[in-house]
Formats: structure tokens, C-alpha cells, sequence
């Protein structure tokens, strides 16, 4: 495909010339249907960590990230992929964020049960993973995050940051439940959670 005879460089937007976020969320739903259907959802955690590491080696060690999907001095004509390249490269961290966030949504989901020590034990599993994550995005400091690229530092403070307000979430809930047991606070819950979340974010 030729793209010559046009100036891409007034219409270049965040994932490149033509691509766009609906084409990232398509294209991750298409790669980790196929994932899932040779690997099972129940590897989503090692599949997000091959995908993730996989691709900032990549990144990294080839220099790609720089000389060729930053680099603003590369021409945007040569094709379609050279028009669109951090759209394309970042659908794959993109990928990574997705399997990890099913990894997630499945420990929430089959934590949550009546008993109180079931509750007890996915907070304190979840604060380590938290705990990691932050770590990791601090090792990672010499790397920027760059969502362009999709990189490892934008994996795992995406990652990290969700997380954590999930688990915010989670902590609140559980407080008021206990606090609700104790006949500390009565009615819906929802009231005293949005009562907390107005005054923390204003």
C-alpha cells in the first residue's frame, strides 16, 4: 500500500494516522479469545506476564520503541503500519493490561463469599500483589511510562493504579459491613460509600 503524495503530520493523533482506540479494544478482544480458547482464562495471569515481558524485551532490546515507533522522523507514507505504529504497538500492552485485569476479576469474584476469613484472606493477597506492582513501577523508573508504545512501565501502573482503587473499594465495603454487623451505621450501604468517596476525591 502506497501512501505517498499526502502530509500525514496535521492529522498524526495518539495511536497513529488511521488507528484508533475502537481498533485496540477489537483487536484485544480478538488475540485473547484466541489466548483463551488454546490456553484457558484460568492462565490469564501467566499469559499476561509472557505477553507483557515479551514485549518490552521488544521494546527494549531492540530499540524499537525509540528508533522506530517514537521517532518522529520516520515517514508516515511508507505503509500502513509505519502510518499507524503506536496503535499497533501498544495494542499489545493493551493485550497484556486485559489479561491481567481478567486475572483480577476472577480472584474478586470467587474471594467474595459470606464467611469473614475468605474476605480477610483476598485483602491481605490482594495488598502483596498491590504491594508488588508498586514496586515494580518503581524499579522501573529509568523506563517512562509511554501509553503511545504500550510499554512495560504503562502496564504495570495501569495495573497498579486500578488495582488499587479496586481494592479501596473492596476496604470500604468490607469496613461497612463490619460496622453494619456491630449496629455502628444503619441503612444502605451505598450512602455512607458515596458519603467516604465525596470526601476523599473532593
Amino acid at each position: 500500500m502506497n501512501f505517498q503524495g499526502s502530509d500525514y503530520h496535521e492529522v498524526v493523533e495518539e495511536y497513529g494516522v488511521h488507528w484508533n482506540f475502537f481498533f485496540t479494544l477489537a483487536a484485544v478482544k480478538v488475540l485473547s479469545s484466541v489466548i483463551f480458547s488454546h490456553f484457558g482464562s484460568h492462565n490469564a495471569l501467566r499469559a499476561a506476564l509472557a505477553v507483557g515481558m515479551g514485549h518490552h524485551v521488544l521494546l527494549t532490546y531492540t530499540g524499537i520503541e525509540e528508533s522506530y515507533i517514537l521517532n518522529s522522523s520516520i515517514s508516515r507514507d511508507e505503509s500502513f503500519i509505519a502510518a499507524n505504529r503506536e496503535g499497533i504497538a501498544s495494542t499489545v500492552g493493551y493485550l497484556a493490561i486485559y489479561l491481567a485485569s481478567v486475572y483480577v476479576g476472577k480472584v474478586i469474584y470467587y474471594s467474595h463469599k459470606p464467611k469473614a476469613e475468605d474476605w480477610l484472606r483476598y485483602g491481605v493477597r490482594a495488598f502483596c500483589q498491590i504491594s508488588i506492582l508498586w514496586f515494580l513501577l518503581w524499579a522501573l523508573q529509568s523506563t517512562p511510562i509511554c501509553r503511545r508504545s504500550g510499554n512495560l512501565s504503562y502496564i504495570v501502573w495501569a495495573l497498579a493504579t486500578n488495582y488499587t482503587l479496586l481494592y479501596i473499594q473492596f476496604a470500604i465495603s468490607f469496613f461497612q459491613v463490619c460496622f453494619q454487623q456491630l449496629g455502628l451505621i444503619h441503612g444502605p450501604l451505598i450512602c455512607y460509600e458515596l458519603k467516604v468517596c465525596f470526601f476523599v476525591f473532593f
